[in-house]
C-alpha cells in the first residue's frame, strides 16, 4: 500500500496517505526536488549543496543540508525504523538516496506510460498507445518544479518540456493514422532520471559521443591495466626505501591530495613528523660520539615509520577510489525501451538458460570482456544476448527492481548495501546481509550474475 507520493510535473507536491503535506522552506524544497529528479540514485552531499543555493552557499552549507534532510525524513517517513532498508531517505557513503517505489511519482508514471505507449505503437496497437499517451500528458499540472530556479532546475524543465513535446508529437501522429515514427524522426522518449544538460555542453570524461537519440551515453572511467597497476605500486613502495624514508611522506601526501582523503593526509603528516624528529634528535651531531638510548629508540621508530610508509604506498597507489553512486551523478543515460523481464524457465536446456550459462562462464573466465560486452546490463546499448541476466554489483536500482520478488525499496537497499559493505561476492549474500528473505527463489538466482573485476 502506497503512503507517500510525489509530484514534480507542476509545483513540487508531497502527499502522505493521500493528504497534501507542506514541504517547508525553499531550501528544503530544492533539496527534495534534486533527490526526486534522481530517485533511487545516490546524490552526493556536494550536489545537494549546489542545488540548495542558487548562488554561493554559506560556510555551514553541509550542516544546513543535513538538517534539512533530517526534516525531510520526518516529512516523508515519520514512522521510519532504524534499518536502512526501511528508510525512504538513506545515507550511503556521504550521499543520499531517496527511495521511491514504482508509480509513486508523477514523473515515473509519465515515463512508464510513454515507454509502454512506444511498445504498443511498435506492435501496431495504436488505440491503446494513444490512450496511454493521453494519460501521460494529463499528469502535467503546469510548469515543472514551479518557483525553483537555478541551472539544475532550469535544465530539468527544458528536458522535461522536450519529453512532453515528443509525447505530444507521437500522439498527434497516431491521430493521423501513422503506426510508427516517420523516417529520420526519433520516437517519443521519456525524461532521463539524471542531471539535465544543455545540448551544447561538451561531454564530460564519463560520456561517449551522442547516440541516435541525441543523448550522451555514459561510459566507465578507464582503469589502469594490471601491469601498470603493479608498476605503480612498486614505484610507490620503492620511494620510501630508496630515499631512506625521507621522501615517503611525499608519496602519501600526493595520494591524499588526489583523493582528498583526510586519513591519508594525517598519515603523511605523521611520516613527516617522524622525519623531523629523527633529523633533530638523531642526525644533529651529538656531544657524545655514541647514540644514547633515546636516540636509538627514535631511530627504531623512524625505521618502523619508513616500513609502514612503504606498505601503505604499495596498497593505495594505483587503487581506485570507491565512489558513492550507482553511476557518475547527473549523467544522461540513453533512452532505451523499458526492459521487460522474461518469465522463468526451469529447463536448463531452454534457449535462454543456455545463453545464461554461456554468459556466466564468460563472466567467470573473462570478466573484463564480459563487462565490455554488457553482460548483466540490458539497460545499456549492446548486441550480446546473455539470456536476461542482471549484474548484481553494477545494475542500477530501477533494473534490480525488475527481478522477480524484488521491490523498489529492496532494490534501493541492495544498492546502499553495495556502497556501504562492498561488492557482492556471492548471490546468497542478499540473504546473509538481510536484504532479501531466504532461501532465495530459483527464479531470482537464475537471473543474477556476478562479474568479479579486481580493482
Amino acid at each position: 500500500m502506497r503512503t507517500v507520493s510525489y509530484e514534480v510535473l507542476g509545483p513540487l507536491t508531497v502527499r502522505r496517505n493521500g493528504i497534501r503535506r507542506d514541504v517547508g522552506p525553499e531550501q528544503r524544497q530544492r533539496i527534495l526536488a534534486a533527490l526526486l529528479l534522481h530517485a533511487n540514485q545516490a546524490v552526493p552531499l556536494t550536489d545537494l549543496v549546489a542545488a540548495a543555493w542558487d548562488g554561493k552557499p554559506p560556510a555551514d552549507a553541509d550542516q544546513v543540508v543535513r538538517t534539512q534532510v533530517a526534516a525531510l525524513r520526518d516529512l516523508v517517513d515519520p514512522q521510519r525504523m532504524a534499518r536502512a532498508a526501511e528508510l525512504l531517505i538513506t545515507l550511503a557513503d556521504g550521499s543520499y538516496v531517496l527511495c521511491v517505489e514504482p508509480g509513486d511519482s508523477d514523473l515515473d508514471l509519465f515515463n512508464r506510460d510513454v515507454e509502454r505507449a512506444g511498445e504498443l505503437r511498435a506492435a501496431g496497437s495504436n488505440a491503446e498507445a494513444a490512450k496511454l499517451l493521453r494519460t501521460a500528458l494529463a499528469l502535467w499540472q503546469g510548469t515543472p518544479l514551479e518557483g525553483l530556479t537555478g541551472p539544475l532546475f532550469d535544465n530539468a524543465r527544458a528536458q522535461l518540456a522536450d519529453a512532453r513535446q515528443r509525447a505530444q508529437e507521437a500522439l498527434d501522429q497516431l491521430g493521423t493514422g501513422q503506426s510508427a515514427s516517420s523516417p529520420g524522426q526519433p520516437p517519443a522518449t521519456t525524461w532521463s532520471s539524471a542531471q539535465p544538460m544543455t545540448r551544447s555542453q561538451p561531454p564530460t570524461p564519463w560520456q561517449a559521443p551522442s547516440s541516435a537519440y541525441g543523448t550522451p551515453q555514459p561510459v566507465e572511467p578507464a582503469r589502469p591495466s594490471v601491469a601498470k597497476l603493479v608498476v605503480l605500486k612498486l614505484l610507490g613502495a620503492a620511494v620510501p626505501v630508496v630515499s631512506l624514508g625521507f621522501l615517503g611522506w611525499l608519496v602519501t601526501a600526493g595520494v591524499a591530495l588526489k583523493r582528498r582523503s583526510l586519513a591519508l593526509g594525517l598519515s603523511a603528516a605523521a611520516y613527516l613528523a617522524s622525519i623531523v624528529w629523527f633529523t633533530v634528535y638523531v642526525m644533529v651531531p651529538p656531544e657524545e660520539p655514541e647514540l644514547s638510548n633515546g636516540q636509538a629508540l627514535v631511530t627504531l621508530l623512524y625505521l618502523c615509520a619508513g616500513i609502514a610508509c612503504s606498505i601503505q604506498a604499495a596498497i593505495v597507489i594505483g587503487s581506485p577510489k570507491r565512489r558513492a553512486g550507482l553511476q557518475p551523478p547527473y549523467l544522461l543515460r540513453p533512452q532505451l525501451p523499458q526492459y521487460q523481464p522474461q518469465p522463468f524457465q526451469s529447463s536448463q536446456h531452454s534457449p535462454d538458460a543456455v545463453l545464461r550459462n554461456e554468459a556466466r562462464h564468460l563472466a567467470s573466465t573473462q570478466p573484463a570482456r564480459a563487462r565490455l560486452l554488457g553482460i548483466g546490463r540490458p539497460d545499456l546499448p549492446r548486441q550480446f544476448d546473455d539470456g536476461g541476466l542482471i549484474d548484481l554489483n553494477d545494475a542500477p536500482a530501477d533494473l534490480l527492481d525488475t527481478l522477480p520478488g524484488v521491490t523498489g525499496k529492496q532494490a534501493a537497499a541492495i544498492v546502499v548495501s553495495r556502497l556501504q559493505s562492498g561488492r557482492f561476492r556471492r548471490v546468497d549474500e542478499l540473504w546473509t546481509r538481510g536484504l532479501l528473505p531466504g532461501p532465495l527463489a530459483p527464479e531470482l538466482t537464475d537471473r543474477l550474475v556476478i562479474i568479479d573485476l579486481q580493482d
